[in-house]
Protein backbone atom coordinates (compact mmCIF):
# COMPACT_ATOMS: atom_id res chain seq x y z
CA UNK A 1 0.00 0.00 0.00
CA UNK A 2 2.79 2.08 0.64
CA UNK A 3 4.31 1.90 -2.65
CA UNK A 4 2.55 2.98 -5.65
CA UNK A 5 4.08 2.11 -9.16
CA UNK A 6 4.23 5.41 -11.69
CA UNK A 7 1.77 4.07 -13.92
CA UNK A 8 -0.90 4.39 -11.29
CA UNK A 9 0.26 7.28 -9.80
CA UNK A 10 0.25 8.76 -13.77
CA UNK A 11 -3.42 7.31 -13.78
CA UNK A 12 -4.48 9.02 -10.43
CA UNK A 13 -3.48 12.22 -10.85
CA UNK A 14 -4.51 12.80 -14.31
CA UNK A 15 -8.14 11.79 -13.71
CA UNK A 16 -10.87 14.01 -12.60
CA UNK A 17 -13.19 11.78 -12.20
CA UNK A 18 -15.93 10.44 -9.86
CA UNK A 19 -18.00 7.34 -9.00
CA UNK A 20 -20.35 9.11 -11.29
CA UNK A 21 -18.47 8.19 -14.13
CA UNK A 22 -19.39 6.05 -16.81
CA UNK A 23 -22.81 5.61 -15.41
CA UNK A 24 -26.28 5.59 -17.75
CA UNK A 25 -29.14 7.38 -17.32
CA UNK A 26 -31.92 7.54 -19.96
CA UNK A 27 -32.07 10.53 -21.54
CA UNK A 28 -36.08 11.51 -23.64
CA UNK A 29 -36.38 14.59 -25.58
CA UNK A 30 -39.88 14.87 -26.28
CA UNK A 31 -41.90 17.39 -28.45
CA UNK A 32 -44.70 19.36 -27.54
CA UNK A 33 -48.29 18.51 -27.99
CA UNK A 34 -51.03 20.04 -29.78
CA UNK A 35 -54.35 20.04 -27.85
CA UNK A 36 -56.42 20.29 -31.09
CA UNK A 37 -59.76 20.74 -29.73
CA UNK A 38 -58.50 23.59 -26.95
CA UNK A 39 -59.86 26.68 -28.18
CA UNK A 40 -58.96 29.92 -25.68
CA UNK A 41 -61.60 32.33 -27.28
CA UNK A 42 -64.49 30.92 -29.89
CA UNK A 43 -62.77 28.34 -32.32
CA UNK A 44 -59.38 30.34 -31.62
CA UNK A 45 -56.72 27.72 -30.70
CA UNK A 46 -53.57 29.98 -31.26
CA UNK A 47 -51.68 26.99 -32.11
CA UNK A 48 -51.01 26.28 -29.11
CA UNK A 49 -48.64 23.64 -27.73
CA UNK A 50 -48.00 22.26 -24.62
CA UNK A 51 -45.61 20.01 -22.27
CA UNK A 52 -46.70 18.94 -19.16
CA UNK A 53 -43.48 18.71 -16.90
CA UNK A 54 -44.99 18.21 -13.61
CA UNK A 55 -47.76 15.48 -13.95
CA UNK A 56 -50.62 15.45 -11.48
CA UNK A 57 -50.58 13.16 -8.63
CA UNK A 58 -53.52 10.95 -8.90
CA UNK A 59 -56.30 12.71 -11.28
CA UNK A 60 -56.41 15.47 -12.32
CA UNK A 61 -58.76 18.09 -11.04
CA UNK A 62 -57.95 21.02 -12.49
CA UNK A 63 -60.65 24.03 -13.54
CA UNK A 64 -58.19 26.29 -14.62
CA UNK A 65 -54.80 26.81 -16.20
CA UNK A 66 -53.00 30.08 -14.94
CA UNK A 67 -50.56 31.16 -17.96
CA UNK A 68 -48.17 33.20 -15.74
CA UNK A 69 -46.48 35.40 -18.22
CA UNK A 70 -45.41 35.11 -22.30
CA UNK A 71 -41.97 35.81 -23.48
CA UNK A 72 -41.14 36.70 -27.29
CA UNK A 73 -39.42 33.21 -28.44
CA UNK A 74 -37.66 35.20 -30.81
CA UNK A 75 -37.56 38.98 -32.02
CA UNK A 76 -39.58 39.88 -34.76
CA UNK A 77 -41.96 36.32 -34.49
CA UNK A 78 -45.27 36.31 -32.66
CA UNK A 79 -44.73 33.17 -31.51
CA UNK A 80 -44.53 33.49 -27.04
CA UNK A 81 -43.44 30.89 -24.19
CA UNK A 82 -44.90 30.80 -20.72
CA UNK A 83 -45.38 28.47 -18.06
CA UNK A 84 -48.24 27.25 -16.59
CA UNK A 85 -50.31 25.60 -13.64
CA UNK A 86 -53.03 23.67 -14.09
CA UNK A 87 -55.11 24.47 -10.69
CA UNK A 88 -58.33 23.53 -9.10
CA UNK A 89 -60.13 26.43 -8.21
CA UNK A 90 -62.23 25.25 -5.55
CA UNK A 91 -59.00 24.15 -4.07
CA UNK A 92 -56.52 26.85 -5.35
CA UNK A 93 -54.19 23.17 -5.10
CA UNK A 94 -51.45 23.08 -8.38
CA UNK A 95 -52.45 20.06 -10.15
CA UNK A 96 -50.13 19.89 -13.14
CA UNK A 97 -47.86 22.32 -14.59
CA UNK A 98 -45.42 22.56 -17.52
CA UNK A 99 -44.68 24.96 -20.41
CA UNK A 100 -46.63 26.37 -23.73
CA UNK A 101 -46.15 28.10 -26.53
CA UNK A 102 -48.56 29.80 -29.53
CA UNK A 103 -48.70 32.18 -32.16
CA UNK A 104 -50.27 35.82 -30.77
CA UNK A 105 -51.96 37.97 -33.10
CA UNK A 106 -50.20 40.45 -35.09
CA UNK A 107 -51.90 43.90 -33.09
CA UNK A 108 -50.09 42.16 -29.66
CA UNK A 109 -46.41 42.70 -31.00
CA UNK A 110 -44.63 43.68 -27.56
CA UNK A 111 -42.69 46.87 -28.44
CA UNK A 112 -38.76 46.90 -29.75
CA UNK A 113 -36.32 45.89 -26.80
CA UNK A 114 -39.52 44.65 -24.79
CA UNK A 115 -38.36 41.17 -23.44
CA UNK A 116 -41.30 39.87 -21.66
CA UNK A 117 -44.78 40.66 -21.52
CA UNK A 118 -47.12 41.54 -18.57
CA UNK A 119 -49.88 39.32 -19.92
CA UNK A 120 -51.33 36.86 -17.34
CA UNK A 121 -54.18 35.13 -17.80
CA UNK A 122 -56.79 32.47 -16.14
CA UNK A 123 -57.81 29.99 -18.65
CA UNK A 124 -60.90 27.39 -18.19
CA UNK A 125 -59.52 23.65 -18.32
CA UNK A 126 -61.12 21.19 -16.56
CA UNK A 127 -59.30 17.98 -16.59
CA UNK A 128 -55.93 17.85 -17.78
CA UNK A 129 -54.21 18.62 -21.89
CA UNK A 130 -55.18 14.73 -22.64
CA UNK A 131 -58.91 15.71 -22.24
CA UNK A 132 -58.44 17.83 -25.33
CA UNK A 133 -57.37 15.31 -28.31
CA UNK A 134 -53.83 16.03 -27.38
CA UNK A 135 -51.66 15.25 -30.57
CA UNK A 136 -48.07 14.65 -30.61
CA UNK A 137 -46.77 15.89 -34.15
CA UNK A 138 -43.54 13.90 -35.67
CA UNK A 139 -40.69 16.19 -35.70
CA UNK A 140 -36.99 16.57 -36.28
CA UNK A 141 -36.12 15.08 -32.78
CA UNK A 142 -38.90 14.53 -30.67
CA UNK A 143 -39.31 10.81 -29.27
CA UNK A 144 -35.85 9.85 -29.83
CA UNK A 145 -34.54 8.41 -26.69
CA UNK A 146 -32.19 5.90 -25.27
CA UNK A 147 -29.43 5.00 -22.36
CA UNK A 148 -26.94 7.93 -22.08
CA UNK A 149 -23.48 8.01 -20.32
CA UNK A 150 -22.32 10.00 -17.30
CA UNK A 151 -18.77 10.69 -18.09
CA UNK A 152 -17.37 13.40 -15.31
CA UNK A 153 -18.75 16.72 -16.08
CA UNK A 154 -20.46 15.78 -19.61
CA UNK A 155 -23.58 13.63 -21.17
CA UNK A 156 -22.45 11.46 -23.92
CA UNK A 157 -26.41 11.16 -25.77
CA UNK A 158 -26.91 7.84 -27.38
CA UNK A 159 -30.58 8.10 -28.13
CA UNK A 160 -32.39 6.35 -30.84
CA UNK A 161 -35.89 6.73 -32.61
CA UNK A 162 -36.90 3.75 -34.85
CA UNK A 163 -33.89 3.67 -36.64
CA UNK A 164 -32.51 6.55 -36.65
CA UNK A 165 -29.89 7.72 -34.17
CA UNK A 166 -29.15 10.68 -32.35
CA UNK A 167 -25.91 11.53 -31.09
CA UNK A 168 -24.05 14.38 -28.92
CA UNK A 169 -22.34 15.76 -25.95
CA UNK A 170 -23.70 18.01 -23.27
CA UNK A 171 -21.57 19.58 -20.39
CA UNK A 172 -23.47 20.54 -16.99
CA UNK A 173 -22.59 21.63 -13.35
CA UNK A 174 -24.48 20.78 -10.96
CA UNK A 175 -25.81 23.76 -8.76
CA UNK A 176 -27.70 22.08 -6.01
CA UNK A 177 -30.04 18.80 -5.27
CA UNK A 178 -32.67 20.09 -7.05
CA UNK A 179 -31.04 21.77 -10.35
CA UNK A 180 -28.33 20.77 -12.95
CA UNK A 181 -27.13 23.80 -15.13
CA UNK A 182 -26.65 22.29 -19.02
CA UNK A 183 -24.42 24.26 -21.86
CA UNK A 184 -25.77 24.33 -25.46
CA UNK A 185 -25.32 21.62 -27.59
CA UNK A 186 -25.76 20.03 -30.81
CA UNK A 187 -27.14 16.53 -31.57
CA UNK A 188 -26.25 14.78 -35.14
CA UNK A 189 -29.07 12.79 -36.57
CA UNK A 190 -27.34 9.88 -38.22
CA UNK A 191 -24.00 11.26 -38.14
CA UNK A 192 -25.47 14.31 -40.98
CA UNK A 193 -27.76 16.98 -39.82
CA UNK A 194 -26.84 19.12 -36.79
CA UNK A 195 -29.68 20.29 -34.60
CA UNK A 196 -28.78 23.46 -32.42
CA UNK A 197 -30.27 23.21 -28.81
CA UNK A 198 -29.93 26.27 -26.12
CA UNK A 199 -28.47 25.35 -22.20
CA UNK A 200 -31.12 25.45 -19.38
CA UNK A 201 -31.22 23.98 -16.15
CA UNK A 202 -32.76 20.81 -15.32
CA UNK A 203 -34.81 20.72 -12.60
CA UNK A 204 -35.88 17.79 -10.17
CA UNK A 205 -38.91 16.08 -9.63
CA UNK A 206 -38.56 13.15 -6.94
CA UNK A 207 -35.95 10.70 -9.08
CA UNK A 208 -36.32 12.19 -12.55
CA UNK A 209 -35.19 15.92 -14.14
CA UNK A 210 -36.81 17.90 -16.57
CA UNK A 211 -36.17 21.11 -18.75
CA UNK A 212 -37.26 22.29 -21.90
CA UNK A 213 -34.76 23.62 -24.81
CA UNK A 214 -34.89 26.05 -27.32
CA UNK A 215 -34.46 24.98 -30.78
CA UNK A 216 -31.75 27.05 -32.02
CA UNK A 217 -31.38 25.80 -35.55
CA UNK A 218 -32.30 28.15 -38.54
CA UNK A 219 -35.30 27.29 -40.35
CA UNK A 220 -36.95 25.12 -37.46
CA UNK A 221 -40.14 23.54 -38.21
CA UNK A 222 -42.88 25.20 -35.67
CA UNK A 223 -43.80 22.04 -33.74
CA UNK A 224 -40.00 21.40 -33.62
CA UNK A 225 -39.18 25.25 -31.42
CA UNK A 226 -39.19 23.31 -28.61
CA UNK A 227 -38.39 20.60 -26.88
CA UNK A 228 -38.66 18.88 -24.06
CA UNK A 229 -35.86 17.14 -22.11
CA UNK A 230 -36.12 14.24 -19.87
CA UNK A 231 -33.57 12.52 -17.43
CA UNK A 232 -34.60 8.96 -15.86
CA UNK A 233 -33.18 5.87 -14.78
CA UNK A 234 -30.78 7.53 -12.11
CA UNK A 235 -29.24 5.20 -10.00
CA UNK A 236 -29.40 5.90 -6.22
CA UNK A 237 -26.92 3.16 -4.68
CA UNK A 238 -27.69 4.50 -1.02
CA UNK A 239 -31.18 4.64 -0.70
CA UNK A 240 -31.85 8.45 0.40
CA UNK A 241 -34.38 9.52 -2.40
CA UNK A 242 -31.56 11.73 -4.06
CA UNK A 243 -30.46 10.73 -7.76
CA UNK A 244 -26.61 9.92 -7.50
CA UNK A 245 -26.07 12.46 -9.87
CA UNK A 246 -27.40 15.67 -7.49
CA UNK A 247 -26.09 13.28 -4.15
CA UNK A 248 -23.14 14.71 -2.20
CA UNK A 249 -22.64 11.67 -0.51
CA UNK A 250 -22.20 9.76 -4.41
CA UNK A 251 -21.37 12.39 -6.93
CA UNK A 252 -18.05 13.49 -5.35
CA UNK A 253 -19.13 16.80 -4.04
CA UNK A 254 -18.96 15.47 -0.66
CA UNK A 255 -17.53 11.85 -0.48
CA UNK A 256 -18.57 9.75 2.10
CA UNK A 257 -16.19 9.37 4.86
CA UNK A 258 -14.87 6.46 6.92
CA UNK A 259 -15.89 6.64 10.89
CA UNK A 260 -13.93 3.84 13.18
CA UNK A 261 -16.42 1.76 14.86
CA UNK A 262 -19.05 2.74 12.50
CA UNK A 263 -20.89 1.84 9.59
CA UNK A 264 -20.91 4.25 6.37
CA UNK A 265 -22.76 3.87 3.19
CA UNK A 266 -20.60 3.80 -0.15
CA UNK A 267 -21.83 3.04 -3.59
CA UNK A 268 -20.31 -0.30 -3.24
CA UNK A 269 -21.90 -1.35 0.41
CA UNK A 270 -21.89 -0.41 3.99
CA UNK A 271 -17.91 -0.14 5.55
CA UNK A 272 -17.20 -0.82 8.92
CA UNK A 273 -14.69 2.10 9.65
CA UNK A 274 -11.52 0.59 11.09
CA UNK A 275 -9.36 3.75 10.47
CA UNK A 276 -10.21 6.70 8.36
CA UNK A 277 -9.02 5.42 5.54
CA UNK A 278 -9.08 1.12 6.00
CA UNK A 279 -12.93 -0.34 6.06
CA UNK A 280 -14.12 -4.13 6.50
CA UNK A 281 -16.93 -5.15 4.04
CA UNK A 282 -18.97 -8.16 4.57
CA UNK A 283 -18.38 -9.57 1.03
CA UNK A 284 -14.69 -8.28 -0.14
CA UNK A 285 -13.25 -8.32 3.40
CA UNK A 286 -10.91 -5.51 4.02
CA UNK A 287 -10.51 -2.02 1.64
CA UNK A 288 -8.29 1.08 1.59
CA UNK A 289 -9.69 4.22 0.52
CA UNK A 290 -6.42 6.39 0.71
CA UNK A 291 -7.63 7.85 -2.63
CA UNK A 292 -11.18 7.34 -2.61
CA UNK A 293 -11.59 11.30 -2.87
CA UNK A 294 -9.70 11.43 -6.13
CA UNK A 295 -11.11 9.76 -8.05
CA UNK A 296 -12.93 6.35 -6.55
CA UNK A 297 -9.94 4.42 -6.30
CA UNK A 298 -10.03 1.68 -3.80
CA UNK A 299 -7.51 -1.19 -3.03
CA UNK A 300 -8.68 -4.68 -2.37
CA UNK A 301 -6.64 -7.57 -1.37
CA UNK A 302 -7.61 -10.24 -4.39
CA UNK A 303 -8.97 -6.77 -7.12
CA UNK A 304 -6.07 -4.68 -6.17
CA UNK A 305 -6.91 -1.44 -7.59
CA UNK A 306 -10.18 -0.76 -8.98
CA UNK A 307 -13.46 1.41 -9.51
CA UNK A 308 -17.00 1.37 -8.94
CA UNK A 309 -18.39 1.01 -12.53
CA UNK A 310 -21.90 1.12 -12.06
CA UNK A 311 -24.39 -0.56 -8.83
CA UNK A 312 -28.01 -2.08 -8.82
CA UNK A 313 -29.00 -2.58 -5.16
CA UNK A 314 -26.41 -5.18 -3.66
CA UNK A 315 -24.93 -6.27 -7.52
CA UNK A 316 -21.81 -4.30 -8.04
CA UNK A 317 -19.81 -4.14 -11.72
CA UNK A 318 -15.80 -3.19 -10.40
CA UNK A 319 -13.40 -2.47 -13.37
CA UNK A 320 -10.09 -3.92 -11.62
CA UNK A 321 -6.67 -2.72 -13.37
CA UNK A 322 -5.35 -5.96 -12.39
CA UNK A 323 -8.06 -8.01 -13.75
CA UNK A 324 -10.23 -6.29 -15.96
CA UNK A 325 -14.30 -6.56 -15.24
CA UNK A 326 -15.70 -7.99 -12.36
CA UNK A 327 -19.01 -8.33 -11.21
CA UNK A 328 -20.28 -9.41 -7.57
CA UNK A 329 -22.35 -9.21 -5.18
CA UNK A 330 -23.19 -8.65 -1.66
CA UNK A 331 -25.27 -11.63 -1.29
CA UNK A 332 -22.78 -14.08 -3.23
CA UNK A 333 -20.69 -14.70 0.02
CA UNK A 334 -17.62 -13.32 -1.40
CA UNK A 335 -17.30 -14.98 -4.70
CA UNK A 336 -17.08 -12.94 -7.89
CA UNK A 337 -17.38 -13.38 -11.34
CA UNK A 338 -13.91 -12.47 -13.73
CA UNK A 339 -15.38 -11.59 -17.16
CA UNK A 340 -12.04 -11.55 -18.70
CA UNK A 341 -10.99 -15.17 -17.80
CA UNK A 342 -15.02 -16.29 -17.55
CA UNK A 343 -13.85 -18.01 -13.92
CA UNK A 344 -15.31 -17.26 -10.53
CA UNK A 345 -13.13 -16.36 -7.87
CA UNK A 346 -13.74 -15.94 -4.42
CA UNK A 347 -12.19 -12.78 -2.00
CA UNK A 348 -9.77 -12.85 0.56
CA UNK A 349 -11.68 -12.65 3.81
Amino acid sequence: MKHLNRLFLSLLLGTGSSFLSAQSVTVSVNAFGDPSSFTFTGSNSLDLRVSELIPATGTNTSTHVLVESLTPLEEGQQVYTSTYQGINAATGAIQDAGVLFMTLPADTALPVGTVASPIVGVIQRPGSWANYALQVPSTSLGGASGSSAIDGAALDLNLARGSEAFTGEVAFTIISADEVQFEPFTITKDGATSISLSGGTLMRDGNRFYATVTNLSAGAAYDALIFELEVTNISDVDGDGVPDLVDSAISGTGTPVLVPGEYVQFPFGQVLGISSTRGSTSYMGDVFLDYYNLGGFIYQADLQWFVVFSSFGSSHFFYSYTLGWIWTSEVFGGWYYNYGTGQWGQFTQ
